[in-house]
């Protein structure tokens, strides 16, 4: 069938009368594409960072519930217990070195709270979320240990 309408368009024949003619609908859409295409690349750049936002969240929780997971596990929560209703108020930084259990379970709680800090401050957990949940905690332990910390920087350099 190809060949006899090309056949009819080469020889003069009854097509070739009648030019070809674009629609009318097609010329609106040949006007209108770049600005479809603008539209639809607007809004797939706006789906896609909806989507690293959701993912990002996603990372986020991911990582508190972990941390929410290691503050129940049994040998934390024997370590922080200890620093929250043991830990003798008045002793000294070098007495709680002395005493290998004590010491670890200060070491263990502070190094827990630093990787905290730490994820907070590159923006692996969202501090708003963190605070929330253990934000009393935190503070608390805080006071407690805070001592500690500050002479065991200053001795380590």
């Amino acid at each position: 069938m190809f060949v006899l309408v090309l056949g009819a368009a080469s020889s003069g024949g009854p097509l070739t009368a009648n030019p070809i003619s674009i629609p009318i609908w097609l010329e609106i859409a040949n006007k209108c594409a770049p600005i479809m295409s603008a539209l639809v690349a607007i809004t797939a750049v706006i789906f896609v960072s909806y989507q690293i936002v959701l993912i990002r969240r996603s990372n986020q929780t991911t990582a508190f519930l972990k941390l929410f997971e290691i503050a129940h596990n049994q040998e934390f929560a024997q370590a922080a217990n200890f620093v929250k209703y043991e830990l003798d108020p008045d002793i000294s930084y070098s007495a709680a070195r002395a005493n290998q259990q004590t010491w670890g379970y200060i070491s263990q709680v502070i190094h827990f709270f630093e990787s905290i800090g730490i994820l907070v401050q590159r923006n692996y957990i969202c501090d708003e979320l963190l605070f929330d949940q253990m934000g009393t905690w935190i503070a608390g332990t805080w006071s407690k240990v805070k001592p500690f910390i500050a002479t065991h920087r200053a001795t380590k350099g």
